[in-house]
């Protein structure tokens, strides 16, 4: 846990940076500091999690746009290059906050980072449901209607779950 609090505090340093950049950024580190897999749980949340990162990334995937160049631009992002931004924040974040929590019971600082993480995956969630709504009322796929309700649902819960801890 000490690596996770010394990644989230790293992370935070500047903050100036994009959320998506701090979330890639402290998971990264966390692999690369100790070169394993990420904790294999088993949680309801964890597999919406999964199975929603599964399906945005193939959506994403099957756009002839994408990828997209996600430098800086003098224009505001497009609702699809919006998504592409938190598509993998998402899951990451409810992942760190899914075992943080778990590792960390009755630890105060766990529990601290855990909600930071949690709260970083709703703010997410809430990037991504906005620009899906937009991406939906110009774009008929059906998968975009799924990811919203994967989204809610995710939202839901993870809320639920931490608003107890």
């Amino acid at each position: 846990m000490l690596l996770a609090r010394q990644a989230i505090e790293a992370a935070m340093q500047n903050i100036y940076r994009s959320l998506t950049w701090r979330l890639t950024e402290g998971f990264s580190s966390l692999v690369r500091a100790g070169d394993a897999p990420f904790a294999d749980i088993d949680d309801p949340i964890e597999r919406m999690s999964a199975r929603y990162a599964r399906l945005a990334n193939a959506y994403l995937l099957s756009r002839p746009d994408y990828p997209f160049d996600m430098g800086r631009q003098a224009s505001s992002p497009t609702p699809a290059e919006s998504f592409a931004r938190y598509h993998r924040a998402v899951p990451a974040g409810v992942h760190l906050a899914l075992v943080t929590a778990r590792a960390g019971s009755g630890d105060p600082g766990c529990r601290d980072a855990a909600l930071a993480a949690a709260k970083a995956a709703l703010a997410g969630m809430d990037g991504s449901l906005d620009a899906l709504a937009r991406m939906a009322a110009e774009d008929r796929d059906p998968r975009l209607d799924l990811l919203q309700a994967q989204l809610r649902w995710l939202r839901r819960e993870l809320e639920a779950r931490f608003s107890r801890t």
